[in-house]
């Protein structure tokens, strides 16, 4: 006779099955790094492989963690030392981007943030790009090479991606001052940062 499995295993397991999906899905994202060198055209395989079908591109897309606490992190900088810890961010409005260096429409999308970071900062906006990339090394030299500025994090173990539920990159995760996420835009086109800006103008004129 089966004997019913406990609500505590019930969850555990559940919790099990979603970290699995989750390093899979980050694990095929990097994977596709190498399939790279085998295109002929960089930008043809980041469309097809990277880049975030044409409906999720279109706009921003919720997601089970929208109207919900943000998960809190603590990640090392990707450069200099020191660590950041979402919950230390309280009243300000968060946005959180994941990024890779080999990643075409991220790094389309990296220098839009930072000019909305420098307009936007002095009225209490943090914009965190955290870095999948298994070489941090790597990550830097395009940080250098595009002069970025923006507060830039690490995690090449790719467990915050894991608590965000993350299925594709870029991703851009809005937070508000009270730690409640507010939406999450799912790739990137040119462009699409001047919806972005708008939806951050109202979370940052929002008590």
């Amino acid at each position: 006779m089966n004997r019913p499995v406990p609500p505590p295993a019930r969850a555990a397991a559940a919790r099990t099955v979603r970290a699995v999906r989750t390093v899979r899905a980050v694990r095929a994202v990097r994977a596709a790094r190498a399939a790279r060198v085998a295109l002929a055209c960089a930008a043809t395989f980041a469309a097809v492989v990277i880049a975030a079908p044409p409906a999720a591109r279109s706009g921003a897309g919720p997601t089970a963690l929208v109207g919900k606490a943000a998960p809190d992190f603590e990640l090392p900088k990707l450069a200099g030392d020191g660590r950041v810890k979402l919950s230390a961010l309280s009243g300000k409005v968060v946005v959180i981007d994941f990024w890779a260096s080999w990643c075409e429409p991220c790094k389309r999308e990296l220098p839009a943030l930072q000019k909305l970071h420098d307009a936007l900062s002095p009225s209490g906006l943090v914009v965190l790009a955290i870095s999948v990339d298994e070489d941090p090394a790597e990550a830097r030299r395009f940080v250098l090479s595009r002069k970025l500025t923006l507060p830039l994090l690490s995690d090449v173990r790719g467990t915050v991606p894991d608590r965000f539920k993350l299925d594709r990159m870029p991703t851009a995760v809005l937070i508000d001052r009270k730690g409640v996420v507010r939406d999450v835009r799912r790739g990137y086109e040119p462009g699409d940062e001047k919806g972005l800006e708008d939806q951050l103008r109202k979370l940052l004129a929002a008590p």
